[in-house]
Protein backbone atom coordinates (compact mmCIF):
# COMPACT_ATOMS: atom_id res chain seq x y z
CA UNK A 1 0.00 0.00 0.00
CA UNK A 2 1.21 3.47 -0.54
CA UNK A 3 1.55 5.74 2.06
CA UNK A 4 0.50 9.43 1.19
CA UNK A 5 3.23 11.68 1.48
CA UNK A 6 2.43 15.30 2.39
CA UNK A 7 4.66 18.22 3.76
CA UNK A 8 4.37 21.92 2.49
CA UNK A 9 6.57 25.15 3.73
CA UNK A 10 7.31 28.13 2.77
CA UNK A 11 10.59 29.16 0.75
CA UNK A 12 11.23 32.76 0.13
CA UNK A 13 7.82 33.65 0.28
CA UNK A 14 6.52 30.75 -2.41
CA UNK A 15 5.04 27.59 -1.38
CA UNK A 16 6.76 24.28 -1.86
CA UNK A 17 4.79 21.02 -1.51
CA UNK A 18 5.62 17.42 -1.94
CA UNK A 19 3.71 15.62 -4.30
CA UNK A 20 1.43 12.66 -3.87
CA UNK A 21 0.90 9.78 -5.22
CA UNK A 22 -2.45 8.45 -3.69
CA UNK A 23 -3.72 4.28 -4.18
CA UNK A 24 -6.14 2.16 -2.21
CA UNK A 25 -7.37 -0.67 -3.81
CA UNK A 26 -6.16 -3.24 -6.81
CA UNK A 27 -9.09 -4.49 -8.89
CA UNK A 28 -8.47 -8.14 -10.48
CA UNK A 29 -10.35 -9.77 -13.56
CA UNK A 30 -9.11 -12.89 -12.86
CA UNK A 31 -8.57 -15.25 -15.55
CA UNK A 32 -11.67 -17.85 -14.59
CA UNK A 33 -13.76 -14.67 -14.71
CA UNK A 34 -13.96 -13.80 -11.07
CA UNK A 35 -14.15 -9.78 -10.81
CA UNK A 36 -12.98 -8.63 -7.58
CA UNK A 37 -11.24 -5.91 -5.33
CA UNK A 38 -7.88 -5.93 -3.40
CA UNK A 39 -5.27 -4.92 -1.48
CA UNK A 40 -1.63 -4.14 -2.22
CA UNK A 41 0.33 -7.28 -1.06
CA UNK A 42 -2.45 -9.93 -2.00
CA UNK A 43 -1.12 -12.85 -3.64
CA UNK A 44 -2.78 -12.68 -7.67
CA UNK A 45 -2.22 -15.72 -9.90
CA UNK A 46 -0.44 -15.54 -13.24
CA UNK A 47 -2.81 -14.32 -16.38
CA UNK A 48 -4.86 -11.98 -14.01
CA UNK A 49 -5.76 -8.68 -15.34
CA UNK A 50 -5.04 -5.64 -12.77
CA UNK A 51 -6.19 -2.35 -12.38
CA UNK A 52 -4.54 0.15 -9.91
CA UNK A 53 -6.08 3.74 -9.80
CA UNK A 54 -3.13 6.51 -8.98
CA UNK A 55 -4.15 10.17 -8.22
CA UNK A 56 -1.21 12.06 -8.75
CA UNK A 57 -1.19 15.53 -6.87
CA UNK A 58 1.37 18.60 -7.15
CA UNK A 59 -0.66 20.54 -4.11
CA UNK A 60 0.96 23.64 -4.78
CA UNK A 61 3.65 23.02 -7.31
CA UNK A 62 2.62 21.64 -10.95
CA UNK A 63 3.45 17.85 -11.99
CA UNK A 64 6.33 16.92 -14.13
CA UNK A 65 6.62 13.69 -14.22
CA UNK A 66 6.06 10.07 -13.02
CA UNK A 67 7.48 7.05 -13.99
CA UNK A 68 6.93 3.52 -13.23
CA UNK A 69 8.95 0.16 -13.26
CA UNK A 70 8.36 -3.30 -12.61
CA UNK A 71 9.92 -6.34 -14.13
CA UNK A 72 9.41 -6.77 -17.83
CA UNK A 73 9.71 -10.69 -17.98
CA UNK A 74 7.05 -10.83 -14.89
CA UNK A 75 4.34 -8.48 -15.89
CA UNK A 76 3.16 -7.21 -19.05
CA UNK A 77 2.42 -3.58 -17.74
CA UNK A 78 1.30 0.15 -19.16
CA UNK A 79 -0.39 3.40 -17.43
CA UNK A 80 -3.89 4.03 -18.89
CA UNK A 81 -4.61 7.44 -19.86
CA UNK A 82 -8.15 8.63 -20.57
CA UNK A 83 -8.54 10.83 -23.68
CA UNK A 84 -9.93 13.90 -21.53
CA UNK A 85 -6.72 13.85 -20.34
CA UNK A 86 -4.33 13.65 -23.04
CA UNK A 87 -3.91 17.64 -23.58
CA UNK A 88 -2.70 17.07 -20.34
CA UNK A 89 0.57 15.01 -21.14
CA UNK A 90 3.48 16.46 -23.09
CA UNK A 91 4.62 15.33 -26.21
CA UNK A 92 7.31 12.61 -24.98
CA UNK A 93 5.19 10.83 -22.77
CA UNK A 94 5.35 7.10 -23.05
CA UNK A 95 2.38 5.67 -20.98
CA UNK A 96 2.90 1.95 -22.92
CA UNK A 97 5.81 1.86 -21.11
CA UNK A 98 5.05 3.34 -17.81
CA UNK A 99 6.35 6.95 -18.67
CA UNK A 100 4.54 10.21 -18.07
CA UNK A 101 5.63 13.90 -18.45
CA UNK A 102 3.40 16.66 -18.08
CA UNK A 103 2.40 19.97 -19.74
CA UNK A 104 3.10 23.25 -18.11
CA UNK A 105 0.50 23.89 -14.89
CA UNK A 106 -0.77 20.11 -14.39
CA UNK A 107 -1.58 20.01 -10.55
CA UNK A 108 -3.18 16.99 -10.60
CA UNK A 109 -3.56 13.69 -12.83
CA UNK A 110 -5.49 10.18 -12.56
CA UNK A 111 -4.18 7.49 -14.20
CA UNK A 112 -4.24 3.58 -14.37
CA UNK A 113 -1.23 1.03 -13.69
CA UNK A 114 -2.59 -1.48 -16.02
CA UNK A 115 -0.97 -4.77 -15.39
CA UNK A 116 -0.80 -8.89 -16.29
CA UNK A 117 1.60 -11.25 -14.65
CA UNK A 118 3.24 -13.53 -17.14
CA UNK A 119 5.29 -15.53 -14.22
CA UNK A 120 5.49 -17.12 -10.71
CA UNK A 121 7.30 -15.58 -8.41
CA UNK A 122 8.20 -11.90 -5.90
CA UNK A 123 8.33 -8.90 -7.74
CA UNK A 124 8.44 -5.32 -6.79
CA UNK A 125 7.03 -2.38 -8.82
CA UNK A 126 8.22 1.45 -8.50
CA UNK A 127 7.07 4.78 -8.78
CA UNK A 128 8.70 7.92 -9.00
CA UNK A 129 6.71 11.44 -8.74
CA UNK A 130 8.37 15.04 -10.00
CA UNK A 131 6.74 18.00 -9.10
CA UNK A 132 7.93 21.41 -9.75
CA UNK A 133 8.76 21.82 -6.17
CA UNK A 134 12.41 22.62 -4.74
CA UNK A 135 14.75 19.52 -4.26
CA UNK A 136 13.92 18.92 -0.57
CA UNK A 137 10.42 18.13 -1.47
CA UNK A 138 10.72 16.58 -4.99
CA UNK A 139 11.15 13.60 -6.40
CA UNK A 140 9.54 11.17 -4.29
CA UNK A 141 9.07 7.16 -4.52
CA UNK A 142 7.62 4.15 -3.23
CA UNK A 143 6.71 1.22 -3.96
CA UNK A 144 4.87 -1.98 -3.54
CA UNK A 145 5.78 -5.84 -3.67
CA UNK A 146 3.37 -8.33 -5.92
CA UNK A 147 3.28 -12.03 -4.86
CA UNK A 148 2.46 -14.16 -8.42
CA UNK A 149 1.30 -18.07 -8.07
CA UNK A 150 0.99 -19.86 -11.44
CA UNK A 151 -2.84 -21.37 -11.34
Amino acid sequence: MFATIFLNSCLDGEYQSTPRMIASNLYRHSITGVHDTLYYGDTIQVGDTMFAPIALDGVYNSLVSFQVTGDKTAFEYKLLCDSASLPLLASDSKPEEGSLRFVNDCYLFFTTLYYIPIQAGKYQFSFVLASSAGEKFSPVSGYFTQVVVNP
